[in-house]
């Protein structure tokens, strides 16, 4: 262990040499300074383990001492003595960073070889947490640094493969239309008990699922990139629910399904795009519908939320009876091309319905998400914002601003 000794008394520094000869039970290693001229040769030569600076009656000479090779040399531990009318120095010598404090008048080598060793402890203490404090701020910084990286380079492929979907979508629509313009065609020229029929009604039913899945990936792809422009406006959502029922009614029937659109309890009236938020509900009522066993019921209600952020909005919430959404599943079905496990190999879809949907609310500044209802079945839920000028109106319009 190396000792270094700052001592502007002759006196006071063999004193003290003499008490760390006398503790045997650590090697030490002794250098004695008594000026500032060879406390810098010293500390250019080597690093002390412990600095013991000896308060002089100039006080402001051991302070600028302190000061200046406490900042310098931060492994080294300084400990101050002091006589015992110098006790006002501990104060500000704390505020410097010495570490322990030891009054010349009662000191012995018991005091001395204790007093080292607890330091030495200490300052080694500190140093190995001060060493895994840089380790870790370095890992944090290597962490961020990939998780960034990782992250452009996701954005960078999601960004060239919205580019893509969208340039092989757009080279596809042609050829796809010639062929479903072509089979309307072939089936209006054979009669109904043709064999080939069979085969031209595959080829339409095919091609226009084809044709509505490029269409999704163009909305999705203009949504994405912000190329849509949305026209929001007062109405009352209620509308919209009735327009969507209107437009599902022959599959309502066809599947047996009765849609109960209970009686909202709170307004619905809100500043949307009614265009886009019809293409919403549809959406979402046409996959209860499908979802939905036969002769069953599907149930639409309103309820009003208040989030976290003190933001008041309208819930519209659709509960079908289906399979439910695995807890697992409830965020992915609303990226892209992803269904539900349960229902993948039962019934078809492009996978694009609830991502388009997904953008559609998060241009309104609004949520959606799933559960399954406690009940069984799915619930789907979309949070739009109220808005705080749009109200009930007259009898000519249901909102008005």
């Amino acid at each position: 262990m190396v000792i270094l000794i700052y001592e502007r008394s002759p006196a006071d520094a063999v004193w003290l040499e003499g008490l760390l000869a006398k503790i045997t039970h650590l090697e030490l290693e002794i250098h004695v300074c008594s000026t500032a001229e060879s406390m810098d040769a010293c500390f250019s030569k080597f690093q002390p383990c412990i600095v013991l600076v000896g308060a002089t009656n100039d006080h402001g000479e051991s302070i600028q001492i302190m000061d200046k090779y406490i900042l310098l040399n931060p492994k080294s531990a300084f400990i101050l003595l002091m006589d015992a009318g110098n006790e006002h120095l501990r104060h500000e010598a704390l505020e410097m960073g010495i570490v322990d404090f030891l009054t010349k008048e009662t000191l012995s080598h018991v005091v001395l070889e204790q007093t080292l060793q607890e330091v030495t402890a200490r300052k080694s203490q500190e140093l190995e947490l001060l060493r895994h404090h840089k380790d870790l701020g370095k890992l944090v910084f290597e962490r961020m640094a990939a998780l960034w990286a990782e992250k452009e380079l996701a954005r960078n492929a999601h960004i060239a493969t919205s580019a893509f979907l969208s340039e092989i979508s757009h080279e596809l629509r042609t050829p796809m239309h010639a062929i479903l313009s072509f089979t309307e065609l072939g089936l209006a020229q054979i009669s109904p008990q043709d064999p080939i029929r069979h085969f031209l009604l595959r080829i339409q039913q095919s091609s226009q699922h084809l044709t509505t899945l490029l269409d999704h990936i163009l909305d999705l792809a203009k949504l994405e990139s912000g190329k849509v422009e949305f026209n929001f406006q007062p109405g009352d959502l209620l509308d919209v629910v009735r327009a969507a029922e209107d437009g599902l009614s022959s599959l309502l029937s066809n599947r047996n399904i009765c849609l109960d659109v209970v009686p909202p309890n709170v307004s619905t009236c809100l500043a949307f795009d009614h265009e886009k938020m019809l293409q919403v509900v549809i959406n979402l009522l046409g996959n209860a519908i499908k979802f939905a066993p036969p002769c069953s019921r599907v149930t639409l209600f309103f309820s009003e939320e208040i989030l976290p952020d003190k933001k008041v909005g309208v819930v519209l919430n659709l509960h079908d009876s289906g399979p439910g959404i695995s807890e697992e599943e409830a965020d992915a079905i609303f990226n892209k091309f992803v269904q539900g496990k349960k229902n993948r190999s039962k019934i078809g879809g492009t996978g694009l319905g609830l991502a388009i949907c997904r953008e559609i609310i998060a241009a309104h500044k609004g949520r959606i998400w799933a559960t399954t209802h406690p009940n069984g079945g799915a619930l789907f839920s979309v949070w739009l914002p109220r808005h705080p000028n749009v109200s009930s109106g007259n009898n000519d319009h249901p909102c008005k601003q």
